[in-house]
Formats: structure tokens, C-alpha cells, sequence
């Protein structure tokens, strides 16, 4: 790498840490329960002393992610940022990522003549890298606190190691790439999907070792080529064993959560299946999520520009793999296709939300080197035409407009996230900002105040409700004994007289949570002998 080319990767990472990490203290407003689920059990875990490769609240779900908010947790306190720290972290690193994911699949490019001065894989790389680093759909799920957003860092690791392992023969590179693969099935459901976007380039390169057809760049792998891949398989099989053997003794929490939510339990299971593929495909596009957590409701997951660069790189990258078939160019633009297709299959096998960025994440990175790939294109084609009507003098002028297009999309992102989207009250809804208020409301308060908060849903000893999830990490009354001694009380509607008639304490504060009944009013008509102050959501008794 030259130092023009780290200079503007660094530039590039910096712009995509400022827009993960800025004012993340304040957006995305509140705390959706299912975040601060993720901070509830990595406390418990914390203090039980026992990190989980699984975790079977909430419908169970993979445990490197919480594992690592825990940490952020024990080290920043119980903040929503600190949960959501950890994303902004992880989506900055696949920027990087990506970067050279990108170079590795594109190496062959530069054996093509284009007007651009610089090698094409490096500045197709960078361009991947800048286009996510401003992606919209990437940026809003680095700055929420959900395991799914190490999905498009540990499948892109995964798979640079890969291909520079089967084009180098480097036992490293095959060791790293078992390694990432087998931590990729702790972060979330939709990497077991990677076992076939890996086997596109092994399948690939092993057919040109069986035929005799591997170039020079990769003779060191020719001579023992299953020996790679048993280094690799070896690898991913030690790291991905804790996990196995979980799930050999849990059969059940294997697909809990997508066997509720699959297309096979419909009634017309291919009918659902198709309609959802539609809606994914048309969801970069045309017509995109319309949760407001995922998405600014129902807006296409690519700004326009980026939508005309992916749809050139799509159709040159099918255009390679017809007219080189059989080359290893050829097989990395088949891996980018195929890493898009079965990424496609978390989302369209689902029939709930659709379409639902979330569930489709793991199609952001090859969406996003295709293109970068439609922008070197369209690149070279302005220059093509600006060196042709006004000659070698366009050369710099042509640049400079192509970079100003390229900067629209940063300015846009922006706008759309922190301007349009973080103010939209359906945003503060999406994150239940009320409760997240009445939370840091009773966090507030001294430990000997009694605390009551109802829920108008079944209570679990352990965990209480979903609903209440933000309440109970804010206040740090997860754990039973904490409790207990912070003087917490979950009980349904039904048992709030018996409860008060329990309670000692000179003060006694009561929050509604949801649709709870009985309402304030009627808490303060049922019992006199409290002298009642009453606001919305909240009831404070003293005696």
C-alpha cells in the first residue's frame, strides 16, 4: 500500500467511526427492551461468573455479542451507549474489512486497461470501503445494541483470509480463516449460511487444481490443496466446538426462534417464500423496511446513487463470470453473487416484518462491493468521455466531479439519520423512550424508596417481562438480590393491593408500565390513607 492509498483508508475508517460514535449518547433515543435484554443477561453472566456461548432468553440467541457488551458494561457502567458502543465499534472494523475483502476480489482487475491512473483494486476497495462507511442501512444497526451487525465483519474476515489463502497457500491465512468462520456462528443465526458462500471459491480452486489450471500466484496450494482445506476445516471445527457440543446437548435452542417465524409454517409455504424474496429483492431498491428501528420507514435501503453504482457492478460482475468462466477472476465475482443470493435466505425464508433489514444485514457487504464496483466503472466511463471531447486536460476536473457525487451520499446519510430519521417521534416510539425516561426516573431515586412497577403481562421470577427489560438495566435490578436491596417490586395489576399492604416505607413510588391497569386515578381513589402525588405514568405515595 502506498501512503496516499493508507492515508485515505484511514480518512475513510475515521469518517465511518464519526458517524458510528457521534452523539451516540443520544441516538438512537431510549432503549428497546431487546437491547437492554442483552445487557440484563451479560450482567447476570458477569456475576454468575459464566460467559455463555448461548443465551436462551428472549428465544435464545448467539453469545460473543453480549458476551462483549458485558465487558463494555463492567468497564462504562449501565448506559445505553455502552451497550451500543460495542456495535459502533464492530461496524467500523468491517469498513476496514471490507476493504481488503474487496482488494482480495479484485486482484485480477488490474490486468485490464482503464483510464483511471491507480491500480483497480485498490481503488475498488476504497470505494467499498467509503460507499459503506456512508451506507445508511449499515450505519443504523452499528449504533443499536443487536448481535446481528457482527455478521458482515466476521463473514468478510472470514472470507479475505480465504481467498488469500487459496491464492497464496499460506497455512496462516487458511488457520485465520478456520478461526473467523468458527467465531461467525457465535455472533448470529444467519452466518451458518457462510458454510455455502465458503464453499464457492473452495469448490472453485479445487476444481482448478483437479485440472491443472491453477496460476502461478497460486502453485504453493497446487502442490497439497486438500491439505489447505483441511487446515481450514480444522480450524473452524476447534473453535466452533464449544458451540456444537451446546447445541448436540440443546437440540431444541438450535432454531427456536426461526422455526416460529419460517415460511415452512405457513400454510402455503411456497407462496410466502416467494412473496418474501420479492420483497428483499425490491428492498435495496424500490420499497424498504418500514420498522422505524430498522430503517427511516419504508425507504429504499440504498440512496439513489449507490442503487445505480450496485446495479452497474451487478451486471458487470454476471458479465465476468459468463465471459471468464472458469478463471479465478471468474470465481470471485461467482463468490460475490453467491455471497448476495444466500444472504438473501435469512430474510426470504422468514415471513414476519418483511421486508426486514435486519434479518437481510449479511447481504450489506457483497451489496456494497458491487457497488463499489459499479463506481470504479462509472468512474473510468466520465473520464472515458471527458478525455475524448475536451482532451487530457478533463483528467482532474472529471475527478473532482466524480468525488463531489461521492460526497453527496456522506451529507445524505447524515441528513436522513441524525436530522430527519433521529428526530421523527416514530423513532421514539421504536426505541420506547418513555420508558427509557421512567427508567432513569427510578434509577434516580435513593435505594430505601419503595419501587413498584406494573406490567399488565404473566411475570417470570428471573427475568420479569420483555417489556421491562430497559427498566430493569437501568436500575441495575435484574439480578434478585439487587432487587432486593434496591426495594424493586414487578407484580400485575392484581396485586397491587396486596403488595401495598405489605410495604413499610415512608415512600412508594409506583410506574405503569405499557397498557398495566389500574391506572394512576384509580391507584390514588383505592387508597386514602397515602398522602398521592400523581403524574403521567408515575404514582408517589408517602405516608
Amino acid at each position: 500500500m502506498s501512503r496516499k492509498e493508507i492515508l485515505i483508508l484511514v480518512t475513510i475508517v475515521a469518517l465511518a467511526g464519526f458517524l458510528r460514535f457521534f452523539e451516540l449518547t443520544q441516538t438512537p433515543p431510549g432503549l428497546y427492551p431487546d437491547e437492554a435484554m442483552n445487557g440484563n443477561n451479560g450482567i447476570e453472566a458477569l456475576a454468575n461468573h459464566d460467559l455463555k456461548v448461548f443465551y436462551t432468553d428472549n428465544n435464545g440467541r448467539e453469545g460473543l455479542f453480549i458476551n462483549l457488551q458485558a465487558l463494555s458494561v463492567w468497564m462504562f457502567g449501565r448506559e445505553a451507549w455502552a451497550l451500543r458502543g460495542v456495535s459502533a465499534l464492530v461496524g467500523t472494523l468491517t469498513v476496514l474489512a471490507l476493504y481488503f475483502v474487496a482488494k482480495e476480489l479484485f486482484i485480477d482487475e488490474k490486468k485490464r486497461n482503464f483510464t483511471f491512473r491507480l491500480n483497480p483494486p485498490n481503488i475498488i476497495a476504497l470505494l467499498s470501503a467509503y460507499l459503506l462507511a456512508t451506507s445508511y442501512w449499515h450505519l443504523n444497526f452499528s449504533r443499536i445494541g443487536f448481535r446481528a451487525i457482527c455478521l458482515p465483519l466476521f463473514a468478510s474476515v472470514a472470507l479475505y483470509f480465504l481467498l488469500k489463502g487459496l491464492r497464496t497457500g499460506k497455512t496462516l491465512d487458511m488457520i485465520l480463516a478456520g478461526i473467523f468462520t468458527g467465531l461467525g456462528l457465535y455472533t448470529y443465526i444467519a452466518f451458518r449460511f457462510m458454510v455455502f458462500i465458503l464453499a464457492i471459491p473452495v469448490v472453485g480452486y479445487g476444481w482448478k487444481w483437479v485440472k491443472g489450471k491453477v496460476s502461478h500466484a497460486a502453485e504453493q496450494i497446487a502442490g497439497c490443496f486438500p491439505c489447505a482445506v483441511l487446515t481450514f476445516t480444522f480450524a473452524t471445527f476447534v473453535v466452533a466446538l464449544p458451540f456444537g457440543y451446546y447445541f448436540l446437548h440443546h437440540p431444541e435452542d438450535f432454531s427456536s426462534r426461526s422455526s416460529q417465524i419460517s415460511v415452512f409454517a405457513a400454510k402455503s409455504p411456497i407462496f410466502e417464500f416467494a412473496k418474501s424474496t420479492i420483497a428483499t429483492i425490491a428492498m435495496p431498491l424500490v420499497f424498504g423496511d418500514c420498522n422505524p428501528r430498522h430503517n427511516l420507514p419504508c425507504r429504499p435501503e440504498l440512496s439513489p446513487l449507490v442503487a445505480i453504482f450496485f446495479l452497474v457492478g451487478l451486471a458487470a460482475s454476471i458479465k465476468r463470470v459468463v465471459k471468464s468462466w472458469g478463471s479465478r477472476e471468474a470465481i470471485s465475482h461467482s463468490l460475490i453473487l453467491g455471497w448476495l443470493i444466500f444472504m438473501m435466505f435469512p430474510a426470504s425464508l422468514t415471513r414476519e416484518g418483511m421486508p426486514h433489514a435486519l434479518r437481510a444485514i449479511g447481504m450489506i457487504p457483497p451489496m456494497i462491493i458491487l457497488a463499489g464496483f459499479g463506481a470504479w466503472i462509472v468512474g473510468n466511463k466520465l473520464l472515458e468521455i471527458g478525455q475524448r471531447k475536451f482532451g487530457e486536460k478533463s483528467y482532474r476536473p472529471t475527478i473532482l466531479l466524480f468525488l463531489a457525487a461521492l460526497a453527496t451520499i456522506f451529507f445524505l446519510t447524515y441528513k436522513t439519520y441524525f436530522v430527519v430519521w433521529a428526530q421523527d417521534p416514530k423513532t421514539q416510539h421504536a426505541f420506547t423512550a418513555d420508558t427509557f425516561t421512567m427508567a432513569r426516573y427510578l434509577n434516580g431515586l435513593d435505594d430505601q424508596t419503595e419501587k413498584l412497577v406494573i406490567v399488565d403481562e404473566g411475570i417470570d421470577q428471573r427475568t420479569v417481562t420483555i417489556s421491562s427489560q430497559t427498566i430493569l438495566f437501568i436500575t441495575g435490578s435484574f439480578l434478585q438480590t439487587d432487587r432486593a436491596n434496591k426495594h424493586y417490586h414487578y407484580i400485575r395489576p392484581q396485586q397491587l393491593d396486596e403488595t401495598l399492604a405489605g410495604l413499610t416505607g415512608k415512600k412508594i413510588v409506583i410506574s405503569f408500565l405499557d397498557n398495566a391497569s389500574p391506572y394512576p386515578a384509580e391507584v390514588a381513589k383505592n387508597h386514602l390513607e397515602f398522602h398521592v402525588q400523581n403524574f403521567p405514568n408515575f404514582l408517589i405515595l408517602e405516608n
